[in-house]
C-alpha cells in the first residue's frame, strides 16, 4: 500500500480557513441547509460551505462554522459514503458483541490509521481524498476483527489501570 500524498489530507490550519474549492480555487460560500437541501427539512437549520460552479460542498459541525471535512464534488461525496459504508460496520460489529462504543471506535480508527500509514489525528474520512477513500474500501475487505478484539482488551485494561 502506498503512503499518503501530501495533498491527501488538509491540515488543521487549512480547515480553520474559509474553505477554498479544490477544483476551481474559488472561495466557497456559507449557505443554509434549506437552500442546499430544500427537500430535507431535517437539514434546514444546518450550514454548509458550497462552491456553486463545481457543486462541491461540505457541512459544518453543528453550532459552529468549522467544516466537517473538505469540499467535495459528487464523485468524492459518493466515495466518502462508500468508505463509511465499508468502515463503520467494523466498529459497529464490535459494539454488537458487547464492547463499549468508545473502545470499539478507538480501536477501529487506530487500526485504520496504522493500515493507511497515517499520522495520529489524520484519520478522518471527511478529510480524505478520492485515493484514500478507495484505500479505506479496499482495506476494510480484510477481517480486522480478531486483532481489534485484542486491541480493545488492551485499551480496556489500560483504562482500568491494569497492565497487559
Amino acid at each position: 500500500m502506498q503512503s499518503r500524498s501530501s495533498t491527501a489530507l488538509l491540515s488543521r490550519r487549512e480547515r480553520m480557513k474559509l474553505p477554498i474549492c479544490p477544483y476551481c480555487s474559488t472561495s466557497s460560500k456559507m449557505i443554509t441547509g434549506r437552500s442546499m437541501y430544500p427537500g430535507r427539512k431535517d437539514l434546514w437549520n444546518r450550514t454548509f460551505y458550497h462552491c456553486a460552479p463545481c457543486d462541491a460542498h461540505v457541512g459544518t459541525h453543528q453550532g459552529t462554522k468549522l467544516p466537517l471535512g473538505r469540499l467535495a464534488n459528487a464523485e468524492l461525496r459518493a466515495a466518502k459514503q462508500q468508505a463509511h459504508a465499508a468502515f463503520d460496520p467494523i466498529w459497529r460489529r464490535l459494539i454488537d458483541e458487547g464492547h463499549k462504543k468508545s473502545l470499539a471506535r478507538a480501536a477501529a480508527y487506530r487500526w485504520l490509521t496504522t493500515t493507511l500509514r497515517l499520522q495520529r489525528g489524520e484519520c478522518h474520512i471527511g478529510m480524505f481524498d478520492l485515493s484514500l477513500c478507495r484505500q479505506v474500501i479496499e482495506v476494510c475487505q480484510q477481517d480486522p476483527l480478531p486483532s481489534l478484539r485484542t486491541q480493545i482488551a488492551g485499551l480496556a485494561s489500560r483504562q482500568r489501570g491494569i497492565s497487559v
